[in-house]
């Protein structure tokens, strides 16, 4: 009787010490089945790490991006950064991206959750995490499983974006001034940090900002120059690509450009900015303003008053969090 008992607590103490680790993990768990379930249905809308992988193949021939890609319109710095994705299987291309664009996303959720820690402690804590989670998700999903529809390398980006911005609150400011300083490099709204960390004189942010954007912008250029091919990327995408994109932030203009009508010009879904909005909404005069007046009077508004919040907002780090999402 006794060896019995003394044969059954080793096999209760594993059940309990099971349930335990599952009850721990289970917001994991759950993470990661869901993604796989999703899995079969990324990229449905398109096939975007074919394009940025493409890109990256171009860099490491030594070839021009836009003769080589036509439908690549990014900055020269992302294709770089595709340069060891593009090694890969194209399956491979896909899960590895997959899991890239995930991870971004979490890594994005997370450290908001931090941030709002700091602002407000016991933000996150018990049922007010849920509720916090909650709210974000019925906020954000639409727009999380757009990203993962189209393959978009705007997941990555955001991450580096919240990184930095994180990095400002905890006082790492050469940090936070890096990964701002990537997400410019690759997605170029970005840049709007720049300004912003010389007006809060976080001068140090500021600096590594300026040497990190410069160093990965030009990172194209320096793979493709080891292998004895094209340079000249940056000069590339500032003659050829900005001119091309430039009359698409007014309502309006076309283009013959491959890429042109998908994400540039009149779409009803794809541009969620707000240029991509007043393209939508005013298709012709309203009260006697042309479209792009209409377009100038919405972006002044909305300049005006995030300028106005900046100002007044307090120096102090933790509202970077605050700042950093109304840039």
């Amino acid at each position: 009787m006794i060896k019995s008992l003394a044969a059954v607590a080793p096999a209760r103490d594993n059940h309990l010490l099971m349930m335990e680790w599952l009850k721990r993990h289970r917001g994991w768990i759950t993470l990661i089945v869901l993604a796989a379930i999703y899995y079969p249905f990324f990229g449905k809308a398109s096939q975007g790490i074919a394009l940025y992988a493409g890109a990256g193949r171009c860099i490491w021939h030594g070839q021009a991006l836009l003769p080589c890609e036509p439908m690549f319109s990014y900055q020269p710095a992302l294709a770089a950064l595709m340069v060891p994705i593009a090694a890969l299987p194209a399956a491979l291309q896909k899960l590895v991206w997959y899991v890239i664009c995930v991870g971004s996303l979490v890594l994005t959720v997370r450290l908001a959750e931090a941030m709002a820690e700091r602002l407000y402690p016991g933000a996150t804590h018990g049922r007010k995490l849920i509720w916090l989670r909650t709210v974000n998700l019925l906020l954000c999903s639409k727009y999380i499983l757009l990203v993962l529809a189209y393959q978009a390398y705007q997941a990555p980006a955001l991450a580096m974006m919240t990184l930095g911005i994180w990095a400002l609150t905890v006082g790492r400011e050469a940090s936070g001034g890096f990964w701002l300083a990537a997400a410019a490099a690759i997605r170029a709204t970005p840049l709007v940090y720049l300004p912003y960390l010389l007006l809060k004189r976080r001068y140090l942010a500021g600096v590594a900002f300026v040497a990190a954007f410069v160093v990965i912008s030009f990172l194209p250029d320096m793979i493709s120059a080891l292998r004895g091919g094209h340079t000249g990327y940056v000069q590339d995408w500032i003659r050829l690509t900005i001119p091309a994109i430039a009359p698409g932030m007014t309502p309006g203009p076309t283009s013959s450009l491959s890429y042109w009508n998908d994400w540039v010009g009149q779409s009803s879904g794809h541009n969620q900015s707000l240029r991509g909005l007043v393209n939508r909404l005013a298709s012709g005069p309203i009260f006697g303003l042309s479209p792009r007046m209409v377009l100038v009077a919405v972006d002044g508004a909305f300049a005006l008053m995030a300028a106005a919040i900046l100002l007044i907002s307090p120096r102090d780090k933790a509202y970077a969090a605050i700042d950093g999402a109304v840039l």
